[in-house]
C-alpha cells in the first residue's frame, strides 16, 4: 500500500527502497521511509547508469525485501562468506547469465511467492510485474494463511501457536522439574531415612564407652533423639562462628575438623580451640530432658595431624576422615575427664606460638592401644557374627542358618541376654552366599565376596 501511494504521487518512485526503510509502528501498520541508501536493494539497470531509481526498480527492490522474509537473513548473506559487497554489486551490476541474485529456498507452501519474487527481480525491467499485479499475488497467498483478513485474527492465532508452544516448553521442564525432585527425595531418603521402624535387624560396631548423657536420660528413645537433636542443632548454630567443618555425629559423638576441605595454615589448631571453649560455655547452660538434677557433661579431644579424606560409598556416600590423627582425637576424648578439653602435644605446640591459649599440662598418659581386632576363631576356622536370640528366633524359621549358642552373657544397659553365634549358611539357596568356613564362597550369580582379613575396630571420633 505504501509503495502504491508513492507510485500514484508525483514523487513516482521510491528508489531507494530497502528492508531498513520498512518501520512498523505500534499497530503493526508498515510505514516506509526514505533514508535507505544501501545500493543491495537497487536495481542492475540503476547501478549500471547511477540513476534515481524507477517504479520497476521499486519493484525489483520488493523482490529483494522478500528474499529476506523467506530466507529471515540480510540479502546475499550467503555469498558475502566469500565475496564483498563491492564485489556482489559488480556481478549484479553484470550481464551474467542467469543473473546474480541472492540464494533463496523455500518451502513447499512459498512456491507461489518465490515464484513473485523472481518475475520481480527479472533483469528486463519491462518483464516485471506491476504493483497492482504484486499485490493481487500477495494478497491471495496471505488469504490461504488468513482467511478473515484481519490483522486482530492473525495476532490471535499467533498468539495460539505461540501458547501451544510455550505449553509443550513448560510440560517438558515440568517432568525435569519432576524427575530432579524425584532424584532429591530419593537421595534424601537414602540419607534420612524414616525415624521409625516397627521391626529391624542392628548390625553394632562397638564405639567404646558412651556418654553419661544416654544413661541420665529418659530409657524412652524418642527422648534421647530429641536430646542429641536439641544439643546438636545447638553445636551446630555455635560451629558457624569458626572456620571448622563437620564430618559426622554418630550416636552421641561429634566431630569437627579445621583445614579441610580448605587449608587455612595454623589457623586450624586456633579455630578449634577457641570453639571448643564457646561449646563448653554454651553446654554449662543447655538444658536437657528433667530426669534429674544432674547436667550433661561434655568431653573434647584434640589432636593436629595429617589425615586422608575422601567420600566414601555409592548408596548414602559420607565424607570420611581416615589416619593415625583421627584415631588419636579419638583416644584423646575417651582419656579425657568431663569439663575439660584434652589435647595432645602437637596441638599444645601450635597454640604456645599464639600465646593467647592457658594451658596446663597433664603429663603422660597410655593412649595408644592395638586396635586390630579379628573375628575369624583360629582354633576353630569359623566366621562368628554374635545376635540376640530374638534375631536367632526369626532366623531359625528359615532353615538355612547354622547357629550356635554362647549362652547368657552380661549385656551393658540390657543386663543378662541370651546370645548365639551367627556361623554360616546352608546352599539351599544358590543366590545368596554361603559361609561354610575360613574360605568362603558364592553362588553362581552372586556378586558378594568376603575375604579373610581382619576388621578394623573403628572407635567413633570425637570433636
Amino acid at each position: 500500500q505504501a509503495l502504491t501511494y508513492i507510485h500514484k504521487r508525483s514523487i513516482r518512485f521510491h528508489g531507494r527502497l530497502t528492508s531498513e526503510v520498512c518501520l512498523i509502528d505500534s499497530r503493526f501498520s508498515v510505514k516506509v521511509g526514505g533514508y535507505g541508501l544501501n545500493t543491495l536493494w537497487m536495481a542492475p539497470e540503476h547501478l549500471r547508469t547511477d540513476g534515481k531509481g524507477s517504479q520497476e526498480g521499486d519493484i525489483y527492490s520488493l523482490a529483494i525485501i522478500i528474499s529476506e522474509v523467506m530466507s529471515r537473513d540480510e540479502p546475499y548473506s550467503s555469498d558475502k562468506e566469500y565475496l564483498t559487497t563491492r564485489e556482489v554489486l559488480n556481478k549484479v551490476r553484470a550481464c551474467e547469465d542467469p543473473p546474480f541474485r541472492p540464494a533463496v529456498t523455500a518451502s513447499p507452501e512459498l512456491v507461489p511467492l518465490e515464484q513473485l519474487m523472481k518475475q520481480c527481480w527479472d533483469e528486463d525491467p519491462e518483464s516485471r510485474p506491476t504493483l497492482y499485479k504484486v499485490a493481487g499475488v500477495i494478497h491471495s497467498i496471505m488469504s490461504k494463511y488468513n482467511k478473515a483478513g484481519s490483522l486482530v485474527d492473525n495476532l490471535l492465532q499467533r498468539l495460539e501457536k505461540y501458547s501451544s508452544n510455550l505449553e509443550k516448553i513448560v510440560d517438558e521442564k515440568v517432568d525435569e522439574l519432576r524427575q530432579e525432585k524425584h532424584k532429591s527425595e530419593e537421595l534424601l531418603r537414602q540419607m534420612l531415612p524414616p525415624g521409625e521402624k516397627e521391626l529391624v535387624e542392628c548390625c553394632v560396631r562397638d564405639r567404646g564407652k558412651r556418654e553419661r548423657a544416654r544413661e541420665r536420660v529418659s530409657e524412652k528413645d524418642t527422648q534421647i533423639v530429641n536430646l542429641l537433636n536439641d544439643l546438636y542443632s545447638t553445636f551446630d548454630s555455635i560451629i558457624g562462628n569458626y572456620d571448622v567443618y563437620k564430618v559426622e555425629t554418630i550416636g552421641d559423638g561429634y566431630m569437627v575438623v579445621s583445614g579441610l576441605p580448605t587449608r587455612n595454615g595454623t589457623e586450624h589448631a586456633v579455630n578449634i580451640a577457641r570453639m571448643s571453649l564457646a561449646l563448653l560455655s554454651v553446654i554449662s547452660n543447655f538444658t536437657p530432658i528433667e530426669t534429674n538434677d544432674e547436667r550433661l557433661m561434655l568431653r573434647i579431644g584434640i589432636h593436629s595431624g595429617p589425615v586422608c579424606a575422601g567420600v566414601v560409598g555409592l548408596k548414602m556416600p559420607r565424607y570420611c576422615l581416615f589416619g593415625d590423627t583421627v584415631n588419636t582425637a579419638s583416644r584423646m576424648e575417651t582419656n579425657g575427664m568431663e569439663w575439660k578439653i584434652h589435647m595432645s602435644g602437637s596441638t599444645a605446640d601450635i597454640l604456645k606460638t599464639f600465646g593467647t591459649f592457658v594451658m596446663k599440662r597433664r603429663g603422660e598418659i597410655e593412649i595408644k592401644v592395638d586396635i586390630l581386632k579379628y573375628v575369624l576363631s583360629v582354633g576353630e576356622k569359623e566366621w562368628k557374627i554374635h545376635m540376640s536370640g530374638s534375631t536367632a528366633d526369626i532366623l531359625k524359621t528359615f532353615g538355612t542358618f547354622v547357629m550356635k549358642r554362647r549362652g547368657e552373657i552380661e549385656i551393658k544397659g540390657k543386663g543378662s541376654m541370651e546370645t548365639y553365634w551367627l556361623l554360616g549358611e546352608k546352599e539351599a539357596n544358590p543366590e545368596i552366599v554361603v559361609w561354610t568356613g575360613s574360605q568362603p564362597q558364592s553362588g553362581p550369580t552372586s556378586t558378594s565376596t568376603i575375604t579373610n582379613a581382619p576388621i578394623v575396630e573403628k572407635t567413633a571420633p570425637r570433636t
